[in-house]
């Protein structure tokens, strides 16, 4: 049964368990998200968690979406406890070769033609801050590729973000077989409630020590790409840090449009952490990204309307 009502799952910790609960709140969310993803001509999938109160909302919070650039993020987060183990160190210099260069949204490349001499560090920032397409592919390389990445994330999410291959073999895969038939396959994908879960994760500092999470929240707080997806229509004096991703768009069909990331509410109100996807919409990017804006808006006006 195709799953349209909305979830809203209150943490149960002394039972072991969370209880699906439908209120007037909910049903009024759901109505909300049935509207938006209607009108988007696509899949909406998102989750979103209070930290403070545990409070969860999810939609197709266990289907499987594209992730696109928002790979990004779980490279980071190995390159970085590699630093911390002492075995890659952030100002190590590495020359990035044209060869290296990858199809996508890449300042490396547009900066640097004839390549670049830069440090795991400013790789990194490339990565998050500038969604640099190459820096990624390049730090998920250095690191050991997809298979030890994809041995964390099993130990950290199970099978809820899988990265198996490179975005230059995903983008030859799409090339050849379009968007439906990747949207379909489980690989390179997560669900929102497994992404959101990660966010947790680094909200919460569980990941790294310390001044690496902070510095990793600066980046993500500092990314300019894509303004008009989580906090387009957002107050103006909320603060947000995220990671957009975009799947290529063939026959009219894109892949996936997707942002995750933590929005920090004003004054002691605490904090919301959200994955949005969009999957297989026919609509033009801007016409994805206000789906993904409104999408975003509905969750914090459910987390910040008094119940």
């Amino acid at each position: 049964m195709m799953r349209l009502a909305l979830l809203l799952l209150l943490a149960a910790a002394a039972f072991g368990q969370d209880a699906d609960v439908q209120t007037p709140a909910t049903k009024a969310l759901a109505a909300e998200l049935t509207r938006i993803e209607q009108e988007s001509g696509g899949q909406l999938g998102l989750a979103a968690i209070c930290p403070e109160t545990n409070l969860r909302i999810g939609w197709r919070a266990t289907d499987r979406f594209p992730l696109a650039e928002l790979y990004h993020l779980p490279v980071a987060l190995r390159v970085i406890g590699l630093m911390e183990a002492g075995l890659l160190p952030f100002r190590k210099m590495v020359k990035v070769e044209p060869e290296n260069y990858v199809p996508g949204h890449s300042p490396i490349r547009e900066r640097y033609p004839e390549g670049a001499v830069l440090t795991i560090g400013q790789l990194l920032r490339y990565a998050i801050a500038e969604n640099d397409a190459t820096a990624a592919a390049f730090l998920l390389s250095l690191s050991g590729g997809t298979p030890p990445l994809k041995t964390t994330l099993e130990r950290l999410v199970k099978d809820g973000i899988r990265i198996d291959r490179t975005a230059k073999e995903t983008r030859d895969d799409f090339d050849k077989r379009g968007p439906v038939a990747l949207a379909m396959d489980p690989r390179d994908s997560a669900t929102p409630e497994a992404y959101t879960a990660l966010l947790t994760m680094v909200h919460r500092r569980q990941l790294l020590k310390p001044k690496p999470s902070e510095l990793l929240l600066t980046w993500m707080t500092e990314a300019s790409q894509c303004p008009n997806r989580l906090k387009a229509l957002l107050p103006a004096d909320v603060q947000v840090w995220h990671l957009p991703g975009t799947g290529g768009t063939k026959d009219k069909l894109n892949l996936c449009t997707s942002d995750a990331g933590g929005i920090v509410l004003p004054g002691d109100q605490g904090h919301i952490l959200l994955s949005v996807f969009l999957k297989l919409s026919p609509q033009d990017e801007a016409a994805r990204e206000k789906t993904l804006a409104e999408a975003a808006r509905a969750v914090y006006r459910f987390f910040t309307t008094p119940q």
